[in-house]
């Protein structure tokens, strides 16, 4: 079992870098199927645990796509406040685009549901979320990701862009608690 100190907390594999790579990559072009004929897209990756994950994405992608990002929050510890914070806003025109949002997981979702509902406003042409991890479980909001990389159960992980008290979102494979 191959398994990792960060801070002091200790890890197992839960996915390989391949692994990941290689759904990645799968999604990514099943969305460029499905958006063959969309024009003016923007892709939205939600800070800061996405940023490897939208790198990977947009790559797999291929095709010309504006890329941004945004980070937001509706917690204070562990609670939500029910209250949407937006750190780093979004700074461009959505209006009549096509708006893929790009996370790395989604627990429950309640500052997804807050963001999309943000960005309708905007009166996009369609709004798609795509995330990476999903722990449908703890869903307790009204936001379903149009594509998911992997469902997971409630077990806490780091790596891949996710972090243990800002350490870990350098590597290449993803964790799980022991």
């Amino acid at each position: 079992m191959n398994t990792i100190q960060v801070d002091d907390k200790t890890f197992q594999l839960y996915l390989s870098a391949k692994e990941i790579t290689q759904r990645v990559s799968e999604m990514a072009q099943e969305l460029n199927q499905e958006l063959a004929d969309t024009n003016n897209l923007l892709f939205v990756g939600m800070l800061s645990g996405s940023f490897v994950f939208v790198a990977d994405f947009v790559r797999a992608y291929g095709k010309p796509a504006e890329v941004q990002f945004v980070k937001c929050s509706s917690y204070q510890g562990t609670q939500s406040t029910g209250c949407l914070k937006e750190e780093l806003s979004l700074g461009v025109e959505v209006k009549y685009r096509t708006v893929v949002i790009l996370e790395d997981i989604i627990e429950t979702g309640l500052t997804m549901q807050q963001f999309v509902e943000r960005i309708k406003k905007g009166q996009p042409a369609s709004v798609k979320v795509v995330s990476l991890f999903y722990k449908p479980q703890l869903n307790k909001s009204t936001v379903v990701p149009d594509k998911v990389g992997f469902s997971i159960p409630n077990d806490f992980i780091v790596g891949y862009g996710l972090d243990y008290n800002q350490q870990g979102r350098n590597l290449p494979d993803v964790y799980s608690v022991i």
